[in-house]
C-alpha cells in the first residue's frame, strides 16, 4: 500500500470478528432506528471501495457482515459496528 494514508476513522475490523450493529450517528433533529440495531453478526468480508480504483484520501473500508438474527449478510461501515471484547 505505499502510503500511510489512514482510510477509516472507525474501529479497524477483521474477517471472524464478532460485532453488534449500534446503528446510526444521532442527531437532535432525526434519529433513524435500523431493524439491525442490537443484533449480533461476524465479519465475513473486508473491502476497501475506492471511487479511483486505489487507495487515496476519499477511500473507505466496507465491511460484509452476516447477521444471525436474520441470516442476512449486509455490507456496513466501521461507525455503524462494535466489536464484542475477546
Amino acid at each position: 500500500m505505499g502510503d500511510s494514508i489512514e482510510i477509516e476513522k472507525g474501529e479497524q475490523l477483521f474477517v471472524g470478528d464478532l460485532v453488534t450493529f449500534h446503528g446510526y450517528h444521532y442527531t437532535p433533529d432525526y434519529l433513524m432506528i435500523d431493524d439491525k440495531d442490537g443484533s449480533l453478526g461476524i465479519i465475513t468480508e473486508v473491502k476497501i471501495n475506492s471511487p479511483i480504483g486505489t487507495i487515496s484520501y476519499d477511500s473507505f473500508v466496507l465491511y460484509t457482515v452476516h447477521w444471525f438474527a436474520s441470516g442476512k449478510s449486509t455490507t456496513e461501515v466501521s461507525e455503524h459496528l462494535k466489536r464484542i471484547s475477546p
